[in-house]
């Protein structure tokens, strides 16, 4: 205790429930695990105290962390105390430190036979996750089913709904997707859904259009009173003439003026704006024999700077279209309508096979802790609930861990039961549904907030920058905005440090690139020229330069860190490490099941299921599995001209029937792998069928002396553990409904598609370890290398525009146009952890026609899919949405009165 600072100490002492905003390298995982330390001494049993992060590799650190100080505590703590920490050692196995969704999974495992069939039904103890690939294909199959059943029975309900749609000009995959989108997204969408079905066409409008015209006025009234625009207005007003003359800067004045005073957005249009919807030039405007020339250019100014503000503010453009709105309507209500029919079909899929996917555990968690019964039972059970990365948590993940600590009697949480820590600058699962609001929100329900300023880990000039980057780009105006925080060096009053050249720890490597974009082959040379430089530091060839990092990383010590933007290339840099035999660890990258390793498995698994696939059986061949060379496949391809068969199997048949000297004749010494494979294959056929797929593969390994082939190689170990993944992925496979080989082999094919497994974990680390920033978080290096700067950042707009154009057909081609150049235009206009801020002439997303032009801007399909990360998926109906996204980043509140899917 006597280390921490006086701000971690307060985190550590009080006694009450707190919410600490603890910026990067602050310390907070050390302070958390302290707090931890103070809760077990307080509690009787390990499974009264609930830590909560998000990844598994976070929560491997935490319980990493308190298993340690639990053990420094017994060693050298209170003895009086030591019997108590001995006690809670012994039940340490029981722990819940976990990730957040492997807790709701234990939590459903023990209580789902709870759940009524109105909370989606029971879920039987042995339900079996549904992720990744397999997950994104049940869902893709069930959508796919539904609309198929559309679109061949005549009498479907659901018929109109999918002609109408695809009338429109989308097509199937464009509408699979955008129904997969919302079905991901139920939870956040479910009153949405539920309306669309319960409600009539006509309620649902006349609500839609209750709630757009009551947007409409407040939006714009908010840009009337908006204290800038106020401001301008009075320099306006009291701006007067000389004389009572009537020139046209007179009426122009008196025009403006008329219109703030009415709130008529259509005459400050037409007063400020040309035709072309830009800001009118006032520089020749007004007679100066009428006016003062201090007044005058006074005038001039308010004026033009009045008519930017007017050009940004988008709510002054739109109008009320009644038939546009309807049919924005009707698409709104028939996606609604296909998404819950798909949405029975997937839980009926799943429901028959004892699976759940990620977004039931939330759901039904939430559920569960409805119950009086069991949320009276983990209310006692857990005295103390920490909660890690608080800035990523969404609405609902909140809603479950407040109903838990909460009292169910007076709905008041105990002091003490809270322990929340984040940073709202880090969010990153936005994509996931995390929201920064969330840390507001339960801000308001905790007594204490607590702020971690001296940053331990990063050098002072550093600090100075980031601290002057983030005040200027989050304003934490808006409950959706990430707020700055000033992070000082822990020695305070540190000069900043100035690097002079040959003297400090930074070196910069700038690589010629061939034109004005860094592509693929400019990244290969680039790991090319990374692999062979650390081959020569780790030769010793620098040492001069890098002192002792060549004997720290002999000697198997985390020495060399090579940190990623994206782990899209990283195999790039993985390729270039092996082929200069730089032994390294790749941090679960991904490309796993394009390891040579997993496919040389994989080909062995695709001929055993179809001899005749001669391309799986010579990369079988040359593979370590069996070694043969490529002269011995030619000489394959040679006898199979020769003898005329069909395919390479049935040749190596006819050769082995006539004994080993044709095989020696034919292959030399090629040979003995050759006759060891047919052997081999012969008696793997045998057993497939007779054998899991798991057992089948642990022979192939066996029998072949796959591990010794490989443990020789220079990144051995990693591809042995990749081997052992392999299998264990195998074993998992048919723990579910798909126990036969082709099905295990479509389910390989599927996972080609993302492709985002990564490598086995080393059991320990590794001198030189590359990982993408994002998961290098805390950790600590020698040297570090940051490669692939010269890339281009892709904002959230421009991702969401890729998604947006995939929307349109070829007849959109001006809208696709349009949304290009405005995607472009926002770049670096972030307001929050996540969001970009709407920059001028940034798209609106409601669907309120705009009258600039006589063009609209309505985009229906797209407010529902294709903006996930701006509107975190939610109609464009909400009033969150809209309001959210077109009011420069202004926050106005909830609208009054009835609305129409909030």
């Amino acid at each position: 205790m006597t280390e921490l600072t006086a701000e971690q100490r307060r985190a550590v002492e009080t006694e009450r429930n707190v919410l600490i905003t603890a910026g990067a390298g602050t310390g907070k995982t050390r302070t958390m695990t302290e707090r931890i330390i103070r809760k077990l001494d307080e509690i009787d049993h390990i499974q009264q105290l609930l830590v909560v992060t998000f990844t598994e590799d976070a929560a491997s650190e935490v319980r990493h962390r308190v298993y340690g100080a639990l053990l420094e505590q017994i060693r050298t703590g209170d003895p009086s105390r030591r019997e108590h920490f001995e006690r809670i050692r012994d039940q340490f196995p029981n722990h819940h430190i976990s990730t957040m969704h492997t807790f709701f999974a234990a939590l459903l495992r023990q209580h789902g036979h709870r759940l009524s069939e109105e909370d989606g039904g029971r879920v039987e103890p042995d339900f079996v996750i549904l992720e990744g690939a397999e997950q994104r294909a049940l869902l893709r199959d069930s959508v796919e089913s539904v609309l198929d059943e559309a679109a061949q029975n005549r009498h479907s309900p659901l018929r109109e709904p999918l002609a109408l749609w695809l009338r429109s000009g989308v097509r199937r995959s464009q509408l699979c997707a955008a129904v997969e989108a919302i079905i991901s997204r139920r939870i956040e969408l479910r009153s949405w859904l539920e309306k669309a079905r319960s409600l009539s066409f006509e309620a649902l409008f006349q609500a839609h259009e209750a709630w757009g015209r009551a947007l409409l006025k407040r939006l714009q009234a908010a840009f009337f009173s908006d204290s800038e625009v106020v401001q301008l207005l009075e320099h306006i007003r009291t701006c007067a003439p000389a004389s009572d003359a009537n020139d046209r800067l007179a009426k122009l004045r008196e025009a403006v003026l008329r219109a703030f005073q009415e709130e008529n957005p259509a005459g400050l249009l037409e007063c400020l704006l040309t035709k072309q919807q830009r800001p009118r030039s006032f520089g020749n405007v007004g007679s100066q024999r009428n006016w003062d020339p201090e007044v005058l250019e006074t005038l001039r100014g308010a004026l033009t700077r009045l008519a930017r503000r007017v050009e940004e503010e988008q709510s002054l453009r739109w109008d009320w279209d009644p038939s546009l709105e309807s049919e924005a309507m009707a698409l709104a209500r028939a996606l609604a309508l296909l998404a819950e029919a798909a949405l029975e079909q997937y839980r009926a899929r799943k429901l028959a096979r004892h699976l759940v996917d990620f977004v039931d555990l939330e759901d039904f968690a939430g559920r569960l802790v409805r119950q009086p019964e069991v949320r009276r039972l983990l209310h006692r059970q857990f005295r103390a609930i920490f909660i890690d990365e608080f800035q990523d948590t969404n609405r609902h993940q909140w809603g479950t861990f407040r109903a838990i600590a909460a009292d169910p009697r007076t709905e008041k949480i105990p002091p003490g039961r809270l322990f929340l820590v984040g940073d709202e600058k880090q969010a990153i699962y936005e994509f996931r549904g995390g929201e920064v609001e969330v840390c507001r929100i339960a801000g308001q329900e905790v007594e204490e907030q607590l702020e971690f300023t001296v940053n331990f880990r990063s050098g002072s000039n550093l600090l100075l920058f980031t601290n002057a980057f983030f005040d200027r780009l989050l304003t934490g105006e808006a409950p959706y905005e990430a707020r700055p925080q000033a992070l000082a060096h822990r020695e305070d009053r540190q000069p900043p440090v100035r690097f002079r050249p040959g003297e400090g720890t930074v070196v910069h490597w700038v690589l010629p690139v061939e034109g004005s974009r860094v592509g693929r082959q400019e990244l290969r040379r680039e790991a090319r020229w990374i692999a062979r430089h650390l081959r020569e530091i780790l030769d010793g060839a620098h040492s001069e330069r890098y002192p002792g990092i060549a004997e720290r990383a002999r000697s198997g010590e985390p020495t060399i860190g090579i940190l990623l933007r994206r782990s899209t290339h990283q195999r790039l840099y993985e390729d270039a490490l092996r082929a200069y035999g730089v032994p390294f660890v790749a941090a679960r990258g991904r490309g796993f099941f394009q390891r040579q390793e997993v496919r040389d498995l994989r080909n062995a698994l695709i001929f055993l299921n179809d001899p005749e696939d001669d391309l799986a059986l010579v990369g079988l061949l040359r593979s370590p599995l069996f070694g043969c060379s490529d002269l011995g496949l030619i000489r394959l391809r040679m006898a199979q001209e020769e003898l005329g068969t069909l395919n390479f199997w049935d040749t190596l048949l006819r050769l082995e029937e006539r004994g080993p000297s044709e095989l020696e004749a034919r292959f030399g010494e090629d040979a003995p792998a050759i006759y060891k494979a047919v052997v081999l294959l012969r008696r793997w056929q045998d057993r497939v069928g007779r054998k899991g797929i798991g057992l089948l593969l642990a022979q192939i390994v066996a029998e072949t002396g796959l591990v010794a082939a490989l443990s020789a190689r220079p990144n051995g170990q990693q591809e042995v553990l990749n081997v052992e993944k392999f299998i264990d992925l195998a074993r998992e496979f048919e723990a579910g409904a798909f126990p036969t080989l082709a099905d295990f082999l479509l389910y390989l094919e599927s996972q080609d598609a993302g492709d985002e497994e990564g490598d086995a974990d080393l059991p320990e680390g590794g001198a030189v370890q590359i990982l993408t920033v994002h998961r290098a978080k805390g950790l600590e290096w020698d040297l570090v290398v940051v490669p692939d700067t010269a890339g281009e950042f892709q904002t959230r707009v421009e991702r969401a525009g890729r998604l947006r154009r995939a929307v349109f057909n070829g007849s959109d081609r001006h809208r696709r146009a349009d949304l290009q150049r405005r995607g472009r235009g926002q770049e670096l206009h972030r307001c929050g952890a996540g969001r970009p801020k709407p920059a001028r002439g940034s798209p609106s997303f409601g669907t309120i026609s705009r009258r600039s032009s006589g063009g609209v801007f309505w985009r229906s399909s797209d407010a529902f899919y294709t903006w996930p990360s701006l509107g975190r998926g939610e109609p464009c109906c909400s009033p969150r949405f809209a309001e959210r996204n077109v009011s420069r980043s202004r926050w106005i509140g909830p609208p009054a009165g009835p609305t129409g899917f909030s």
